[in-house]
């Protein structure tokens, strides 16, 4: 009896509620899947139960009494006492959420279809896988954006990283808290694909930002395209490129409401990543016209190199087309 009330008591232990604690209390943090975060629940458990001290039972009672109690059944999310607070669109940052159900104002205008990634969730972007040469096919991307949309910064270096492609601007992220954790993600998952063989820094690449287009002054609206054009010899040594492509939109419309603001009007100026086939179209007629074989694979919110098997994806299809030639 005593070991069950003390196993009440873990609610109240320093760091217990936090986000990164969820599997004490079988649940799940918002970056791990129901069956990762059962995983980490029984390895826990197993540890706990090992040591024979009384600390350490208590915590793994804790654990089972939670397992099977119907407010934590299927390992739910918890958000812990960081980011409860947080509106959904700074939580989608972290998580793949369900697909958006309101169109956009400037997708209602031009009759856009958004790209989707996975189940129904609208893509933060694309990788265009292109075989060809690098140097070749960079510049050309910037001949074809100046052309629809005009430039508006374009750069080149030969130290690129992949921390360096997290370029989420103060407006999409606006809490600084979010800021900082969104960084340790990214240094995370950047560690998680250099230790599976990829190669994650010191490779060329070229970064290219349309100017403004999709514009309704009267509405605040617009859009930009952003690319960054990697070179896939020094990455997989396999000639080609790597072309990551997103649109940045914003307006007024697209804000969301500060439960916390009754001033706010439920408005924010708020930015979103996306894909629409007006982009696609441009880059597939592209490589069409040049004879390039090229694919492309959609990725989601989470940090950029979290996404393995996409990448992975991207290296088959650059070695099959090598081998065609």
């Amino acid at each position: 009896m005593r070991l069950i009330l003390d196993g009440a008591a873990v609610d109240f232990i320093a760091g217990s509620q936090s986000m990164e604690n969820a599997n004490w209390h079988a649940m799940r943090n918002p970056r791990q899947t129901p069956e990762e975060a059962a995983r980490e629940w029984a390895k826990y458990v197993q540890s706990k139960l090992a040591t024979f001290e009384k600390e350490d039972l208590v915590l793994a009672l804790h654990a089972i009494q939670n397992r099977y109690s119907p407010a934590h059944e299927g390992f739910q999310i918890w958000w812990g006492p960081e980011m409860t607070h947080w509106s959904d669109e700074l939580k989608h940052i972290f998580q793949q959420g369900p697909s958006f159900k309101t169109i956009p104002v400037i997708l209602e205008k031009t009759g856009e279809h958004v790209l989707l990634y996975d189940s129904g969730d609208r893509a933060s972007g694309a990788i265009y896988a292109v075989s060809g040469e690098y140097d070749v096919i960079a510049l050309e991307l910037v001949k074809l954006v100046d052309a629809q949309f005009g430039i508006a910064t374009q750069d080149s270096s030969g130290a690129g990283s992949f921390f360096g492609l997290n370029d989420y601007s103060d407006q999409e992220v606006p809490d600084p808290q979010a800021r900082d954790l969104w960084r340790h993600l990214w240094i995370d998952a950047t560690s998680k694909m250099k230790a599976t063989g990829f190669i994650v820094e010191g490779f060329s690449q070229t970064r290219i930002e349309s100017k403004p287009y999709n514009v309704f002054a009267n509405r605040n609206a617009s859009s930009v395209l952003l690319i960054r054009v990697l070179d896939s010899s020094q990455l997989f040594g396999i000639p080609g490129a790597l072309v990551l492509l997103y649109r940045r939109d914003a307006a007024r419309e697209w804000g969301f409401a500060n439960p916390h603001d009754p001033f706010s009007f439920g408005y924010k100026m708020h930015v979103r990543r996306l894909v629409t086939k007006t982009e696609d179209a441009l880059l597939e007629s592209w490589a069409r016209q040049r004879k390039l074989p090229s694919k492309m694979v959609p990725f989601g919110s989470r940090p950029l190199p979290e996404y393995l098997k996409e990448w992975t994806e991207v290296r088959q299809f650059l070695e099959s087309a090598k081998r065609q030639k």
